[in-house]
C-alpha cells in the first residue's frame, strides 16, 4: 500500500511540475511577442543607455538582526529575501530604479540573466555574481522597461553552454542589443508585462500551493500507515 501511494505521489507531483514549468515557458513566449517591437524602432547597445556596477561580497556581513535585503542570485530568482545585512554594513547599495542582474549560474540554471527592479531606496543591497544597472536617462529608456527588456534576456542566456556553470562577463550585458522605442510605447509594453507578469505569478502560487498540500497529505497517509499500535506483552 505504502509503495503504491509513494508512486502516486510522485506521479502527481511530477505532473504538477511540469505545469509549472508550463506556465514558465507560456509567460516568457508572451513576453517575447510582446517585446518583438516594430522594424523601425531603433536599437542600440545596453552601454549607450545604462550604467553598470558590479556588486561586492557581503557574507560576512550578513546578520539576521539586519534590516537591507541581500540580492543574491537564489533572492532575485525566487523574489524570497533570507539574508540581511545593517545599514552600515551595504557595500554596494541599489537605489530606486536600479536593476539587479544575476551574472552567475549552474548549468542551465533558472537564475541567469534573471532581473529584479528595485522600487524603493534603503531596502536592498546586492552581493556578489550579481550586478546593477542604471539607466542614465528615464526620460530616453525607462527603468521598469530596461528591467523587462533584460531579464533572461536570450543574448545573454546564449553564453550557457549547458555543461559548465556560467558567469557572465561586464561586456557581454553592455553589448546586448535592446530596443529602445519612445516613452510612451515603452510604457505601454512595461503595462502589459506587469499585467501578465501578475497572472503568471498568480497561477505559479496556485500550482505550488497544490503541490504543498499533495505533499503534506502524502505525509499524512504515510505516518498513519507507519504507525501501529503497541501490543500488550
Amino acid at each position: 500500500m505504502l509503495g503504491k501511494i509513494e508512486r502516486l505521489q510522485v506521479e502527481l507531483e511530477a505532473e504538477l511540475e511540469a505545469e509549472l514549468e508550463a506556465r514558465t515557458r507560456q509567460y516568457e513566449h508572451y513576453r517575447d511577442q510582446v517585446l518583438r517591437l516594430s522594424s523601425s524602432v531603433p536599437i542600440g547597445r545596453v552601454r549607450d543607455f545604462v550604467d553598470f556596477s558590479n556588486a561586492r561580497a557581503h557574507e560576512k556581513f550578513v546578520d539576521p538582526a539586519g534590516t537591507i535585503a541581500l540580492m543574491t542570485a537564489r533572492f532575485i530568482s525566487r523574489g524570497e529575501a533570507n539574508r540581511f545585512v545593517r545599514p552600515e554594513d551595504v557595500r554596494t547599495p541599489a537605489y530606486e530604479g536600479d536593476v539587479a542582474l544575476v551574472m552567475s549560474d549552474l548549468p542551465n540554471g533558472k537564475a541567469l540573466a534573471k532581473t529584479f527592479y528595485v522600487d524603493s531606496d534603503n531596502t536592498y543591497a546586492a552581493n556578489q555574481r550579481v550586478c546593477l544597472l542604471r539607466s542614465r536617462d528615464p526620460s530616453v529608456l525607462l527603468p521598469r522597461f530596461l528591467h523587462r527588456v533584460m531579464d533572461r534576456n536570450p543574448q545573454l542566456l546564449a553564453y550557457n553552454n549547458g555543461m559548465d556553470q556560467t558567469h557572465l562577463k561586464k561586456d557581454d550585458i553592455l553589448e546586448v542589443r535592446i530596443p529602445v522605442p519612445p516613452t510612451e510605447d515603452q510604457e505601454r509594453v512595461v503595462a502589459i508585462l506587469d499585467r501578465l507578469d501578475s497572472v503568471s505569478v498568480e497561477l505559479a502560487g496556485g500550482i505550488a500551493s497544490e503541490l504543498s498540500a499533495r505533499r503534506k497529505q502524502y505525509k499524512y497517509y504515510r505516518d498513519k500507515l507507519l504507525t501501529f499500535e503497541e501490543r500488550a506483552a
